[in-house]
Order: structure tokens, then C-alpha cells, then sequence
């Protein structure tokens, strides 16, 4: 049986998964961020890890959700990825779960009218459906920094 290595972290309700290939580095509350007042509200500022400057993204303020800044319990959970060649993103999530093994048989294209909602369909393509029913969405870091809304006329995109 085939299967991918994903890091499972959680953002508010939903439970998120990366694919471990596309992961750089993962930190937890030893990160300083700066913020930079012309990014767009999505962005923490930006940080400077192991010599590469890169944006820090609030993924719940990206999936339109309240901010963790007014939380009691914020923390720095940060994961970050290389996106391009000289472009370096640090994605900031509520919990970093672990690393969990996912069948690729259990790995379906998202259909939901909670992910077209919020516009994050090109975010989380894909969901894992593990046994029980838990649900992990699965996200495509190409898109990680892309907020505009991409109109169904334009119909279903293809990935290289």
C-alpha cells in the first residue's frame, strides 16, 4: 500500500495536513516577527530564519477566521516552506499535532460548501478521510500566498 508522510497541525476547528516534502522547517515560540505596515492583514510581518527573510502568514486570519492575536494561549507554532527558488514563506498554525502516514487510497478531491465558503479551495484541494471519519485538509503550499478569489468561470485548474 502506497502512503505519504504529512506534518498534522491544527488551525481553529480544522485539522490541516502538509505534505513533509514541501516542509523546511517547523518552530515553536522561538521566532521574532516584525511587522511591516503595507503588507496585506493575512501577514504577521516578516521573520529571518537560518538567514532567509520571509513572510509571516497568520493562517487563520488567511481562512477568514478571528485572529489567534487576542487568544490567551497564542503561540509561535510556525512552519515554513520554500515556495520558489528565492522566495521562503513561514505559515503560523495553532497546533503542530505530528507526523501521520496517510494511505493515498484515502485521499479524495475537497467538495465542500465549507471550503468554497471561505475561498480556500486552492488551499486545500484535497482532504485525507482516515478511519472513523476524521477528516485532514491537505494543503497545497503553491497557493499559500495567493488570496484573490479565482471565479468558477474559469473552470477547474490544472497542476504541473
Amino acid at each position: 500500500m502506497n502512503t505519504e508522510e504529512y506534518l498534522i497541525a491544527t488551525v481553529g476547528d480544522l485539522n490541516i495536513g502538509v505534505f513533509c516534502k514541501d516542509v523546511r522547517n517547523v518552530f515553536n515560540n522561538d521566532i521574532k516577527v516584525t511587522r511591516l505596515f503595507y503588507q496585506s492583514d493575512i501577514y504577521l510581518g516578516i521573520t529571518e530564519i537560518h538567514g532567509q527573510i520571509m513572510d509571516v502568514i497568520d493562517l487563520r486570519k488567511r481562512l477568514q477566521m478571528n485572529s489567534a492575536e487576542g487568544d490567551q494561549k497564542q503561540s509561535k507554532n510556525v512552519i515554513t516552506f520554500q515556495t520558489s527558488v528565492d522566495k521562503f514563506i513561514a505559515l503560523m498554525v495553532d497546533e503542530i499535532i505530528g507526523l501521520k502516514s496517510i494511505l493515498t487510497e484515502n485521499i479524495h478531491h475537497e467538495h465542500s460548501s465549507q471550503t468554497e465558503e471561505l475561498n480556500i479551495h486552492l488551499l486545500f484541494p484535497t482532504v485525507a478521510v482516515l478511519t472513523g471519519g476524521e477528516i485532514i485538509h491537505l494543503l497545497d503550499v503553491t497557493y499559500l500566498d495567493k488570496t484573490e478569489h479565482i471565479p468558477d468561470e474559469f473552470g477547474d485548474l490544472e497542476f504541473f
